[in-house]
């Protein structure tokens, strides 16, 4: 009977163990890094307003299918390339690649957190618009 009492114990505690590590994988293929961008965030994003000198500032995101750039007024155009993205949270993406050397921008890794909201994304505290 004590036999057959801790077959049954060493059944149910593999069934258990075999179930935490199979969910532990599910939920750890839902953080890993997918090629590309992600469809929803995809597409062209500014954002502009005139200073007090009367200045226009401005900021642009364009978003492409494995690439983005990042241009801001009076600075050379950041191009990422080999872009990946993970899905950080609800319309929140991190995305990262290899910045291309452009004038005064070395270029090397970098990576930037994007949230999808409606027509917009908010990189940091700055909202951009879709146009």
């Amino acid at each position: 009977m004590k036999l057959n009492q801790a077959i049954k114990l060493a059944i149910a505690t593999m069934v258990m163990v075999v179930g935490v590590s199979v969910r532990t994988q599910m939920q750890a293929d839902a953080a890993t890094w997918h090629k590309g961008t992600p469809k929803v965030l995809r597409g062209k994003y500014k954002r502009g307003r005139a200073a007090r000198s009367g200045a226009q500032t401005w900021i642009r995101i364009d978003v492409n299918k494995s690439s983005y750039e990042f241009a801001q007024h009076d600075s050379p155009v950041q191009v990422v390339k080999h872009v990946s993205y993970k899905k950080l949270g609800k319309h929140t993406y991190k995305l990262r690649g290899t910045g291309i050397r452009s004038g005064y921008y070395l270029g090397g890794k970098t990576s930037m957190t994007l949230k999808k909201s409606g027509h917009r994304v908010v990189l940091g505290t700055l909202t951009f618009h879709k146009y």
